[in-house]
């Protein structure tokens, strides 16, 4: 971690982090630090669900969003 100059505050460097959720037409889901997270509960929002050999399915008109986790 790096300082602000001229005061005692450290600054925090992304990692580069993701966090992952799906979109539908009329539903957003929680935002999950891995895309394996957010695949698994998509089917809570109509989103998609996981088929018998674990392969997700993204129904019709299903968006991944992505963005860069907040620092803690």
């Amino acid at each position: 971690m790096g300082r602000i100059a001229g005061t005692e505050r450290p600054i925090r460097h992304s990692s580069g982090t993701m966090e992952y959720r799906f979109i539908t037409p009329g539903r957003k889901g929680k935002w999950y630090p891995t895309l394996e997270m957010a695949k698994r509960f998509a089917n809570r929002i109509g989103a998609g669900s996981l088929d018998a050999a674990g392969n997700f399915v993204a129904y019709r008109d299903t968006v991944l969003e992505e963005r860069r986790a907040a620092a803690r």
